[in-house]
């Protein structure tokens, strides 16, 4: 049997299978090539006044991300990005911005072998949508995508 490619990813403690992985908030995507992925924290919050692209008090889910390279390369996240479904149907979700709270704008700089990142990601989520919520994650154009589904607390 051939071994996947380094960009395919698997959630730790879980057999891989055809189709897309999809792990809970609580679990890791660990690539081949050493690159790791995690949520960390997730919670439900209300966007403040200083919020972008709904008004304020609107109902937000808030989502911050773990990413180890545990690579031998440089890891550049220029091409990272995070989008959210909600619902059986499967809604999408709007990425807001609060810079009240540093929310949303992820991170920029390059990330050298060995070193983490740890930053936060909203989007916007009617609050009966919480319960049934999909994070899409892509690190970038050569490693698969990654899901976690579960609710938000």
């Amino acid at each position: 049997m051939t071994p996947p490619p380094s960009g395919s990813p698997h959630p730790t403690g879980t057999e891989t299978s055809e189709g897309p992985e999809v792990a809970t908030f609580d679990e890791n995507f660990v690539y081949n090539d050493g690159l790791r992925l995690s949520i960390v924290r997730v919670e439900s919050d209300t966007l403040s006044r200083t919020g972008c692209c709904r008004k304020p008090g609107s109902p937000i889910a808030v989502f911050t991300f773990k990413l180890n390279n545990g690579t031998d390369d440089v890891y550049d996240p220029v091409f990272f990005s995070a989008k959210v479904t909600y619902g059986k149907v499967g809604k999408s979700a709007e990425q807001v911005f609060d810079s009240a709270r540093d929310i949303g704008g992820g991170f920029e700089q390059k990330l050298l072998p060995g070193r983490v990142a740890v930053f936060d990601y909203a989007f916007s989520v009617p609050t009966p949508g919480m319960d049934d919520v999909v994070v899409q994650v892509d690190v970038d154009f050569e490693h698969s995508s990654v899901f976690f589904q579960d609710s938000v607390d």
